[in-house]
Protein backbone atom coordinates (compact mmCIF):
# COMPACT_ATOMS: atom_id res chain seq x y z
CA UNK A 1 0.00 0.00 0.00
CA UNK A 2 1.48 3.42 -1.06
CA UNK A 3 1.98 5.86 1.36
CA UNK A 4 0.75 9.39 1.02
CA UNK A 5 1.67 12.38 2.22
CA UNK A 6 -0.79 15.13 3.97
CA UNK A 7 -1.86 17.85 2.23
CA UNK A 8 -1.38 21.22 3.90
CA UNK A 9 -4.22 23.61 3.95
CA UNK A 10 -2.07 26.50 4.25
CA UNK A 11 -1.22 28.64 0.96
CA UNK A 12 2.34 28.06 0.07
CA UNK A 13 3.79 25.26 2.13
CA UNK A 14 3.85 23.24 -0.88
CA UNK A 15 5.86 25.39 -2.47
CA UNK A 16 7.94 25.44 0.68
CA UNK A 17 7.98 22.02 1.04
CA UNK A 18 9.44 21.53 -2.73
CA UNK A 19 12.05 24.09 -2.46
CA UNK A 20 13.47 22.36 0.67
CA UNK A 21 13.28 19.33 -0.51
CA UNK A 22 15.97 20.76 -3.13
CA UNK A 23 17.34 22.72 -1.00
CA UNK A 24 18.80 19.53 1.13
CA UNK A 25 19.01 17.38 -2.11
CA UNK A 26 21.60 20.22 -3.98
CA UNK A 27 23.21 20.03 -0.22
CA UNK A 28 23.57 16.15 -0.15
CA UNK A 29 24.75 15.77 -3.57
CA UNK A 30 27.61 18.46 -3.09
CA UNK A 31 28.81 17.30 0.01
CA UNK A 32 29.49 13.88 -1.51
CA UNK A 33 31.39 15.44 -4.41
CA UNK A 34 34.69 14.64 -4.65
CA UNK A 35 36.95 16.83 -6.57
CA UNK A 36 37.85 16.25 -10.39
CA UNK A 37 40.89 15.25 -9.29
CA UNK A 38 40.45 12.89 -6.19
CA UNK A 39 41.23 9.37 -6.59
CA UNK A 40 37.95 6.91 -6.26
CA UNK A 41 38.68 5.22 -2.75
CA UNK A 42 41.77 7.61 -2.06
CA UNK A 43 42.04 9.47 1.27
CA UNK A 44 44.92 12.22 2.32
CA UNK A 45 47.92 9.82 3.08
CA UNK A 46 50.77 10.85 5.56
CA UNK A 47 54.14 11.11 5.35
CA UNK A 48 54.67 8.22 7.80
CA UNK A 49 53.02 5.73 5.40
CA UNK A 50 54.35 7.39 1.85
CA UNK A 51 57.86 8.52 2.65
CA UNK A 52 58.79 7.87 -0.72
CA UNK A 53 55.94 10.23 -2.28
CA UNK A 54 57.80 13.64 -3.86
CA UNK A 55 56.80 17.07 -4.89
CA UNK A 56 58.54 18.28 -7.62
CA UNK A 57 58.24 22.05 -8.65
CA UNK A 58 58.91 24.71 -10.95
CA UNK A 59 59.27 28.15 -10.32
CA UNK A 60 57.14 27.13 -6.75
CA UNK A 61 54.39 25.64 -8.62
CA UNK A 62 53.75 22.00 -8.30
CA UNK A 63 55.28 20.50 -11.60
CA UNK A 64 54.97 16.81 -10.94
CA UNK A 65 55.71 13.98 -8.45
CA UNK A 66 58.11 11.53 -7.76
CA UNK A 67 59.40 8.71 -6.22
CA UNK A 68 61.89 8.37 -4.20
CA UNK A 69 64.17 5.36 -5.18
CA UNK A 70 67.50 5.77 -3.39
CA UNK A 71 68.96 8.68 -0.70
CA UNK A 72 69.58 11.11 -3.51
CA UNK A 73 67.83 9.73 -6.40
CA UNK A 74 64.25 10.64 -7.65
CA UNK A 75 62.46 8.42 -10.37
CA UNK A 76 59.70 10.99 -12.11
CA UNK A 77 58.70 10.88 -16.22
CA UNK A 78 60.61 11.50 -18.87
CA UNK A 79 57.86 14.66 -19.76
CA UNK A 80 58.88 16.36 -16.55
CA UNK A 81 62.46 16.43 -16.99
CA UNK A 82 62.11 17.40 -20.69
CA UNK A 83 59.13 20.33 -19.98
CA UNK A 84 61.83 21.75 -17.18
CA UNK A 85 64.47 22.23 -19.38
CA UNK A 86 67.14 23.43 -17.28
CA UNK A 87 66.73 20.96 -14.58
CA UNK A 88 68.69 23.04 -11.85
CA UNK A 89 64.83 24.91 -12.08
CA UNK A 90 62.99 22.12 -10.31
CA UNK A 91 62.94 21.20 -6.37
CA UNK A 92 62.21 18.01 -5.23
CA UNK A 93 60.11 18.31 -1.73
CA UNK A 94 59.73 15.26 0.77
CA UNK A 95 57.38 15.22 3.05
CA UNK A 96 54.40 17.28 2.48
CA UNK A 97 51.41 16.66 2.37
CA UNK A 98 49.58 19.24 0.64
CA UNK A 99 50.90 21.19 -2.08
CA UNK A 100 50.28 24.53 -0.95
CA UNK A 101 51.91 23.33 2.82
CA UNK A 102 55.49 24.71 3.84
CA UNK A 103 56.50 22.06 5.53
CA UNK A 104 58.98 18.99 4.18
CA UNK A 105 62.46 18.39 3.13
CA UNK A 106 63.52 20.80 0.09
CA UNK A 107 66.21 19.56 -2.49
CA UNK A 108 67.13 21.11 -5.29
CA UNK A 109 67.99 19.12 -8.45
CA UNK A 110 72.10 18.40 -9.27
CA UNK A 111 71.59 16.22 -12.33
CA UNK A 112 69.27 14.17 -14.20
CA UNK A 113 69.61 11.38 -16.32
CA UNK A 114 67.02 10.22 -19.14
CA UNK A 115 66.22 6.69 -20.02
CA UNK A 116 67.87 5.69 -23.26
CA UNK A 117 64.75 4.37 -24.35
CA UNK A 118 62.72 7.69 -23.92
CA UNK A 119 61.09 9.00 -27.44
CA UNK A 120 60.39 12.47 -26.02
CA UNK A 121 57.42 14.60 -26.01
CA UNK A 122 57.26 14.70 -29.72
CA UNK A 123 57.33 10.78 -29.96
CA UNK A 124 53.93 11.06 -27.98
CA UNK A 125 52.23 13.27 -30.37
CA UNK A 126 50.43 12.05 -33.22
CA UNK A 127 51.36 13.64 -36.35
Amino acid sequence: MPIRAARSTRPGTRTAAVVTTAVLAAAALWSTAAPASAIKGGGPATRKARPYAMLIEFNGRQFCGGTLAAPTKVLTAGHCVESAGDVFTLRVIGGRTRVDGTDGTVREVTSARMDSRYGGLQAAVPD
